[in-house]
């Protein structure tokens, strides 16, 4: 926050304590300022797990509520695609988890480095924490960038140059008395790994009694493994598929991770290094599947397409996370926030009309509104707001402390004002996830 903007508020004459109290809590939380001295200083690594993902890993000492990275990585290899929830990412829909793969850059670095901010915060209501010890918090998983091939390594440098001009992403965790500590950084490296797919016709029926697959170098002589799979009745492509996935588990190839989709398996080579597939049926020859073709084994036709998750729906969103994955919906919009999209849920309330910037719904727009975004998102008061859409200031689509200091840079500061409906009170404009619990104005 810039000084002007600060010494603003302090002047208010309207609780000014208060305000400052809201501020400086904030300003800590995005500057990493310790308020107190601990034992060690938490720790945070990157480490690649699968072909694709780097995870977030924290060790600490203490309790903590919440965190933010700022992470810089080669962009003419890779691109981000998705955030998720680790394996110790605390349950529930409290938690939230947020993710800017275009921040703003302030970091003197190469054109070819790119950065994101990721940032986790847990609810401030009842005594649930991430406790001490070591947690995998946070998946940030990526594609090969357009041109890009698999085998050489990005590496993922912890940076403090990223995020909003007033408030750039620290590298910090904040702890249950809402003190901020900086994060002793070991930078990672992901190395995409090289994939193929095999997909099946899933309406076909296989006419062989026993299926070979052999992995080989791309020399195409060299043999890296050869799996065979005994076929006692006529499979769908969808039981083949499961059913080679399954032997490819049991008994696993070194260095290849496996993945079952849909009527397909993804086969991922973990140093990158290609390799070519070849496929026969019974006591017949060697088929190669050439990357990108099809061929016919054991009455089955088999395609290599790229490595992508299953969308059912063909909307773009993949269907673990897609929150209508039978029917399509690519904004992913949802209203009413109970993790049903818009698109397939009977309960969906009708188009609201809000005024943005209005959060508290006090029938105005000043600082106790930023105050309310702030407290929202940093400290868990209050729990929920009554519109979302009202508080997403800047209309980026994503609620995060950006909004709170957008708001204050155009009451204190001469900002610009937020997106419409901003002078009246009208439905958004914008197709988003966000959306409102009741209305605002009518």
């Amino acid at each position: 926050m810039n000084t002007m903007c600060e010494a603003k508020i302090q002047d208010r004459a309207a609780a000014p304590g208060r305000v400052a109290a809201f501020v400086t809590l904030a300003a800590f939380a995005a500057a990493g300022v310790a308020s107190r001295p601990l034992g060690a200083q938490p720790r945070v690594e990157l480490v690649q797990v699968g072909p694709t993902c780097a995870r977030v890993v924290i060790e600490t000492d203490i309790a903590l509520r919440s965190g933010e990275l700022g992470v810089v990585y080669d962009a003419t290899l890779l691109r981000v695609v998705a955030v998720r929830r680790g394996p110790d990412f605390p349950p529930g829909d409290d938690y939230r988890l947020l993710l800017d793969d275009a921040p703003r850059d302030r970091c003197e670095s190469s054109p070819e480095q790119r950065g994101f901010t990721v940032a986790w915060v847990n609810p401030s209501h009842g005594t649930v924490l991430t406790p001490p010890g070591r947690h995998e918090l946070v998946d940030v998983c990526f594609a090969l960038a357009d041109g890009a091939v698999a085998g050489p390594c990005s590496s993922l440098e912890l940076v403090r140059c990223l995020g909003p001009l007033e408030a750039p992403i620290r590298n910090v965790v904040v702890d249950e008395d809402w003190s901020s500590h900086p994060l002793w950084v070991r930078p990672g490296q992901l190395c995409p790994a090289s994939c193929r797919v095999l997909r099946f016709d899933p309406q076909a029926r296989s006419e062989c009694d026993r299926l070979a697959l052999e992995l080989r170098e791309p020399d195409a002589t060299t043999v890296v493994a050869q799996r065979e799979v005994a076929l006692a009745v006529a499979l769908s492509g969808v039981d083949l598929a499961s059913v080679l996935a399954d032997a490819l588990e049991r008994d696993p190839v070194a260095g290849f991770e496996v993945a079952l989709g849909l009527a397909a398996v993804e086969l991922c080579r973990v140093n990158g290094r290609g390799f070519r597939i070849f496929l026969a049926a019974d006591d017949g020859d060697w088929v190669e599947l050439p990357a990108g073709g099809t061929v016919t084994v054991c009455g089955i036709d088999v395609s290599d397409a790229p490595p992508a998750c299953d969308d059912l729906d063909s909307d773009g969103a993949c269907d673990e996370v897609d929150n209508c994955p039978e029917v399509p919906n690519p904004t992913q919009l949802d209203s009413d926030h109970d993790g049903l999209g818009d698109a397939c849920d009977p309960t969906v309330p009708p188009a609201i009309r809000f005024v943005r910037g209005e959060v508290n719904d006090e029938g105005a727009i000043d600082v106790t509104d930023a105050i309310v975004v702030l407290g929202y998102l940093f400290l868990g008061s209050p729990v929920t707001l009554p519109c979302f859409d009202a508080a997403d200031t800047n209309d980026s689509g994503d609620l995060n402390l950006t909004d709170g200091v957008y708001l204050l840079h155009y009451l204190f500061a001469g900002g610009s004002p937020p997106p419409p409906p901003f002078a009246e009170c009208a439905e958004d404009p914008t197709d988003d996830a966000l959306g409102c619990t009741s209305p605002q104005c009518e």
